[in-house]
């Protein structure tokens, strides 16, 4: 499931190099000195990490481009 999450929101150049490191990370140093429920905590926190810029800045760019942006920016200069 992680790397479904990363192939979404990774670039096409960038889906073979990043997630083939953080597996080659994961099993060669993580997983051996401190376990597999320890290494998969690592690993999915690697790729939250990964992906939440990138995310974010999808969900920027379609409120941005759908005008919803707009929209929350007036909303938020309203004086209640």
């Amino acid at each position: 499931m992680a790397e479904r999450l990363l192939y979404w929101v990774l670039s096409k150049e960038q889906r073979e190099a990043i997630p083939g490191d953080l597996e080659e990370e994961f099993r060669t140093i993580i997983l051996p000195k401190f376990g597999r429920r320890y290494a998969r905590m690592w690993y999915w926190k690697q790729v939250l990490t990964s992906a939440w810029p990138l995310v974010r800045g999808l969900a920027y760019r379609l409120a941005a481009g759908t005008g919803v942006w707009k929209a929350i920016e007036a909303f938020r200069r309203i004086d209640f």
